[in-house]
């Protein structure tokens, strides 16, 4: 998703390569199911109600990621001004 852009993906089950959600962009994907890596970039949210997998996780300064159902991802690198709502996600610390 290009900066600055906002796109709601409402049929999307599956991503066989990486999510980029760019700076200031908004990309909602309501049934997507599985991913490649996740790149959310500074100020840009990206909401996954339905993900449970994905492959490594990148959230930037200021930006969100917001994916409840997620129980399985790669690497997870989350900014200290970055937010990442995984509540099933267990991280290895």
């Amino acid at each position: 998703v290009r900066a600055n852009a906002t796109f709601t993906a409402h049929a999307l089950t599956e991503v066989s390569g990486s999510v980029y959600v760019r700076a200031n962009a908004t990309f909602t994907a309501h049934a997507l199911v599985k991913s490649g890596s996740v790149y959310v970039r500074a100020n840009a949210t990206f909401t996954a109600p339905a993900l449970v997998k994905s492959g490594s996780v990148y959230v930037s300064e200021n930006a969100t990621f917001t994916a409840p159902a997620l129980v399985k991802s790669g690497s997870v690198d989350v900014h200290k001004t970055g937010k990442l709502i995984a509540p099933k996600l267990k991280i290895k610390k």
